[in-house]
């Protein structure tokens, strides 16, 4: 009786320990996230002091400053649109050529020995094979418009790494709308 009480007392202090652990991680990936979207807000508002952007959208969690305005119809949910893009890791709060990590715009240096890679990329919305913070931040824009799309990692890779860019890590894209079809 002595050894079973003991047993249940261990396999419930280890299950105890096991759902502390799993609050603590839970409270820090929030704690991160946090602080990743307080780097995204002090970036949107130095581009909007120094007039970089000329307005900002929200959309769930993606925040897109529009750097160029561009015409006609808004990209719906079900559209289809084509654009140049500059992928960046945004740990450091800013964007610039030290942290990006992919881009298709043969304007932009880029060493690669496959230059088919500088074509744009054609994209159905309906599809959702974008991370859902570019998913979400591609709503609205426009032809002819330019823009920056950052977003926490909580709406990018999440917990897988790729390449040089650390899971859960905040992204942020220069995009170069080129069609919007819907």
């Amino acid at each position: 009786m002595k050894a079973s009480v003991r047993i249940a007392a261990g396999v419930s202090l280890c299950l105890l320990s096991l759902a502390l652990c799993a609050a603590c991680k839970k409270e820090e990936r929030a704690l991160m996230f946090a602080n990743q979207e307080t780097k995204i807000e002090s970036f949107v508002n130095k581009c909007l002091a120094d007039t970089t952007a000329v307005r900002v959208e929200y959309n769930g969690g993606s925040v897109r400053l529009v750097l160029t305005e561009g015409k006609d119809v808004d990209l719906n949910s079900r559209g289809t649109v084509t654009f140049l893009y500059a992928g960046y890791d945004f740990t450091s709060g800013s964007i610039n050529k030290a942290n990006m990590f992919v881009t298709n715009n043969p304007d932009l240096t880029w060493n690669v020995s496959d230059s088919t890679v500088f074509q744009p990329v054609r994209v159905n919305m309906a599809e959702g094979v974008l991370m859902e913070g570019l998913q979400k931040g591609l709503q609205g824009v426009r032809a002819g418009e330019e823009c920056y799309i950052v977003f926490s990692g909580k709406y990018g890779l999440g917990k897988q790494r790729l390449g040089t860019i650390p899971a859960n890590a905040p992204l942020a894209f220069h995009l170069w709308i080129q069609t919007v079809e819907n």
